[in-house]
Parts: structure tokens; C-alpha cells; sequence
């Protein structure tokens, strides 16, 4: 394992990688930043990439496809119960998950978001909503549907979910509570790849030191008496 970086993120040699949460937050957090995200989206980004990375699904992975594809993603706009950017460009999903739950109980159900990228990260703010109701939520698209109850148990195509680039989706309550919501999974490994390329945009937040940084760094006088 190297640090060649200083960014306090280990970068394997070879094979893959296991990230605490609590790291892959920090990391997300940074690469939002460094990618240009304000500190309030970067923080929801954080939490987004965290909690699905903990129910072995790759949200480092998916946040990694739309920091890539940042300046793309157009402002998004509420109206009518649908979510929409106000150019004809895709929606960042932290932008249309921090929508969702901005609004939640503001706006009648279901409401509509396209087209938006990576979808899978919207599923974190689906446990939000569904906590604040303390029912279930749906998300629905062309291929399919995944629930998320309460407790931030996940139900449904999560497979097709992950592998969804850009689509529409609908977000609505769930008809009923899943009830074969599949148990949390073990947090998924970090790809070698995916965690030297977040960090790399983590990176961008720091300053390159100088003479003058160094020189402040510390004391010029003596402590002794």
C-alpha cells in the first residue's frame, strides 16, 4: 500500500482495496470539491457514495461517472411535481436526492426527475424521505423499481440500478413495506482505479506548499528559556 499522494488515502499496489465508511465519506466528500461541488452538495455526495458502499453496492464508483461528467449537469428546477434542468442537459443525482428530500412532504407523489445520471445515487435520499414518513419509498425507471423502507433496507433490481447511466425516474411511497428487502451487504472493495481517481480530484482541494507556507509552518524563535 502507497501513499504517493499525502492525501491520507492508501493506493494498493495491486488487487483491491477496503475502505472504512467513515473513509470512503471523506474521500467522496474531498473528490466533490475538488471537482467543483459546494461544500453542501460535496457533503451529500459524501453521504450518498458512504451509504450505498456500505450495502456492498458502488457508490464510489457511481459518484466517480458524475464528477466526470460535472460541467454537464445543468441547475435542476421543481415544478409541477417534476424535476427537471433548466438547460437540455442531465441532472446530477445529488442534486435531484437533495431535491427529494428539500421537498419531501412539500409535493404531492409521485414526482418525476429526467434525465438524470447514475441514478443509483439517489436511493440514499430515498431512506431519508422514507424515514421522515416512516414508510417506504419507490423509485421507478424503464427497467425496473427499487424500494428503500425506513430503516434503509433496499428492495428490488439494485443490480439493473447500478448499471443505469442516465435515465428517468419516478419517486413515489412504495404500495407496501418490502418485505424481502435484502439484508445490508458486506461494504463493497475499492477498485485500485476508482480510489486513485477520486483521489486525485481530492487533491485539487489542497494547495501546493512554498517556500513562505513551509517557512509559517513553524516557530522561528527558540522555546528555550
Amino acid at each position: 500500500m502507497t501513499d504517493p499522494t499525502g492525501s491520507g488515502v492508501s493506493i494498493p499496489d495491486s488487487g483491491v482495496a477496503q475502505l472504512s465508511c467513515s473513509e470512503v465519506t471523506a474521500l467522496c466528500l474531498k473528490a466533490a470539491r475538488g471537482a467543483g461541488m459546494s461544500w453542501g452538495l460535496a457533503e451529500e455526495a459524501g453521504y450518498a457514495a458512504r451509504w450505498l458502499y456500505a450495502r456492498g453496492l458502488d457508490g464510489p464508483g457511481a459518484l466517480l461517472e458524475v464528477l466526470d461528467k460535472t460541467e454537464s449537469c445543468g441547475t435542476a428546477v421543481l415544478s409541477d411535481g417534476s424535476i427537471r434542468p433548466k438547460a437540455h442537459s442531465v441532472l446530477s443525482p445529488i442534486t435531484v436526492g437533495t431535491a427529494l428530500s428539500d421537498f419531501a412532504g412539500l409535493c404531492p407523489e409521485p414526482i418525476c426527475a429526467k434525465p438524470v445520471l447514475r441514478p443509483l445515487l439517489v436511493l440514499p435520499f430515498l431512506h431519508q424521505m422514507a424515514s421522515a414518513a416512516q414508510a417506504a419509498r419507490l423509485l421507478k425507471w424503464a427497467q425496473g423499481s427499487v424500494a428503500v423502507d425506513p430503516s434503509g433496507a433496499v428492495c428490488g433490481e439494485t443490480a439493473l440500478l447500478e448499471q443505469a447511466d442516465v435515465a428517468d425516474i419516478i419517486v413515489s411511497a412504495a404500495p407496501d413495506r418490502p418485505d424481502s428487502a435484502a439484508p445490508v451487504a458486506d461494504p463493497a472493495p475499492f477498485q485500485p482505479d476508482i480510489l486513485k481517481r477520486l483521489d486525485d480530484y481530492a487533491m485539487r482541494t489542497t494547495v501546493p506548499a512554498t517556500a513562505a507556507s513551509r517557512a509559517d509552518a513553524g516557530s522561528m524563535d527558540s522555546d528555550n528559556d
